[in-house]
């Protein structure tokens, strides 16, 4: 449990169809190692940061948001990525460094407002990232399946959002911290109201 690799047993070993998407490459299935999710072994250069944190600023000065319309990606984003789930986390990163929330990332993948990420969204969703993001057919089916922990083919935003706050990126775990600081003082103004309830 807690395991960022964990995937779901579907019926009938059956996987998430993404046939429409040719492989640009031969992939490897190698599962990343334990070492991968320590976000303290995980740098950036310091110059990129501050690019891309200037970036994100004009782009909410001028346009009061932040989308992945406004982001870039080149093959060099994804020169250190050994695998799918690598390159979904840089794009993902970069994402949240310029700005949007988990909620404006899980948008990007779906094809209706109120649904969740299905095979097919997922696959257009990175196709649109454009040519820089290369997946294999596998690759691509083996993130969803990460992904879908309850293996009932869609990603739903609890399961989204449980695996954003594991990505073992810098911007990911200062989300979480700032999360969890969230959810410790909604729980202590919870304790302090059934402690001392309003008088009527």
């Amino acid at each position: 449990p807690g395991r960022m690799d964990r995937r779901p047993s579907y019926a009938g070993n059956r996987r998430p169809s993404f046939a429409s998407m040719r492989p640009s490459f031969d992939g490897s299935r190698r599962r990343p190692s334990s070492d991968e999710f320590d976000p303290s072994k995980v740098n950036m250069d310091e110059g990129v940061k501050r690019e891309r944190r200037k970036s994100a600023m004009n782009a909410i000065s001028m346009t009061g948001s932040i989308s992945f319309d406004m982001l870039s990606f080149d093959e060099s984003d994804f020169e250190k990525d050994k695998t799918g789930l690598d390159k979904l986390w840089t794009v993902m990163t970069k994402a949240k460094e310029s700005g949007m929330t988990v909620d404006q990332i899980f948008s990007f993948f779906k094809s209706d407002a109120g649904g969740d990420i299905s095979p097919l969204d997922f696959q257009e969703g990175l196709s649109k990232i454009g040519p820089a993001l290369r997946l294999t057919e596998l690759e691509l089916a083996d993130i969803f399946q990460t992904l879908d922990t309850d293996g009932d083919q869609t990603i739903d935003i609890n399961e989204f959002k449980e695996h954003c706050y594991k990505i073992p990126r810098l911007a990911w775990k200062a989300e979480r911290i700032r999360m969890e600081r969230e959810k410790r003082k909604s729980i202590e103004l919870a304790e302090k109201l059934v402690a001392n309830p309003p008088k009527s």
